[in-house]
């Protein structure tokens, strides 16, 4: 006597519906199926639909000759167009209705649930994501478009006045005020009133390696630098020898070529040919200033822009309110996240690296013209 699997074995189902016993063979892709029903399912309606529309396409070249079959045949052939038509416009309306469904399940706005959530803590906004949201986010993710959604960042040492042979006094329009756009120069005294010893050769190759330091630190934030001053600095004194461990660089090139060594060997940050260029070429526009008659501005605003970056982290960071999440599924499911850390630097140290910037500025007023010999 068979057992019972070995007759299943022999009982061959409906390849559409999965449910009952065959008992067709489609004459145009050779499925199997039990029924009219199953014929004309979506499963199989761009077969049935095919076949539908040849039959009537053979039936109209048959009777060709005669009028009123013809026109009969094209009305079948129109009805057929029609109901699919129908069809489709039922699954969109169905599909528009599942959208408001969803809708109607009263989710906040994205604003409203991240009002009182943390949103350097990417745990507690990914759990205030609904599952479409997250969803969209791996898709930006994968695909490369997230970089997209960055607001582009023009940086202030980018403007160059073009020289003019000549001036139109006609127009009135106001020139560009490049001060305006760049950091606010910080005061400083002049460098024989802090230092009576002259500076040493070498001073020009340490500001240029600082320098390089903080455009690559500013590039890499996408000018963002100010709102994560801790990450900024632990980035940029990785990156200067000079300010972290006072390396006297004797030649521009070596100090330069530091900066660069430094970035490929950092293992918290993503350093590539394509940014050390980018780096390199900031340096450059950085240099050439906004306009020969004030050419070491930029170099200036520079190392300001960097006492300020300095100044805030002398601040102790007050502690958030806000309830860390309790979840971690974000950091589970993309543990690199937070590859860039704040290394705490001690106050002291700080200050210590407040007073070369300080230094350094002081050089650049007094002898920045040295940077170009």
């Amino acid at each position: 006597m068979e057992s019972n699997s070995s007759k299943e074995n022999y009982i061959k189902l409906c390849k559409i519906c999965d449910h009952n016993v065959h008992k067709y063979l489609c004459p145009r892709c050779g499925i199997e199926y039990c029924s009219v029903v199953c014929y004309k399912s979506d499963k199989h309606s761009e077969c049935s639909e095919s076949f539908y529309r040849g039959c009537v396409e053979e039936e109209l070249k048959f009777n060709e000759k005669d009028p009123e079959t013809r026109r009969k045949m094209l009305e079948i052939l129109q009805r057929m167009h029609e109901e699919h038509a129908n069809d489709m416009e039922d699954m969109e309306e169905l599909a528009h209705q599942q959208l408001d469904s969803d809708d109607d399940d009263e989710v906040p706005d994205l604003s409203d649930r991240l009002r009182n959530i943390d949103l350097d803590d990417a745990d507690s906004v990914w759990a205030a994501l609904t599952d479409g949201e997250k969803q969209e986010f791996e898709t930006l993710l994968c695909n490369g478009e997230m970089e997209k959604l960055l607001p582009p960042w023009k940086p202030w040492w980018s403007y160059r006045a073009n020289a003019k042979l000549v001036e139109d006094l006609s127009k009135t329009s106001k020139a560009f005020d490049y001060q305006q756009n760049c950091p606010r120069i910080k005061n400083i005294k002049h460098y024989n009133e802090i230092s009576k010893v002259p500076p040493a050769e070498c001073v020009k190759n340490n500001v240029l390696n600082v320098l390089h330091a903080y455009a690559f630190t500013a590039l890499y934030f996408n000018g963002d630098h100010h709102n994560f001053p801790r990450e900024a600095i632990s980035i940029l004194t990785e990156l200067s020898n000079n300010l972290r461990e006072n390396e006297v660089f004797i030649k521009a090139d070596l100090a330069i070529e530091s900066v660069s060594q430094q970035a490929m060997n950092c293992r918290t940050l993503v350093a590539d040919p394509e940014n050390i260029s980018a780096t390199k070429n900031a340096c450059t526009c950085i240099l050439q200033g906004p306009e020969d008659s004030n050419k070491y501005f930029y170099v200036k605003a520079a190392f300001s822009d960097l006492h300020k970056l300095f100044s805030k982290c002398t601040v102790p960071s007050k502690p958030k309110d806000t309830p860390k999440c309790t979840s971690k599924e974000f950091s589970k499911r993309f543990p690199d996240h937070g590859a860039i850390s704040a290394t705490e630097i001690p106050r002291n140290k700080l200050k210590l690296y407040l007073k070369k910037i300080e230094y350094y500025l002081s050089w650049v007023e007094t002898y920045g013209s040295n940077l170009y010999t």
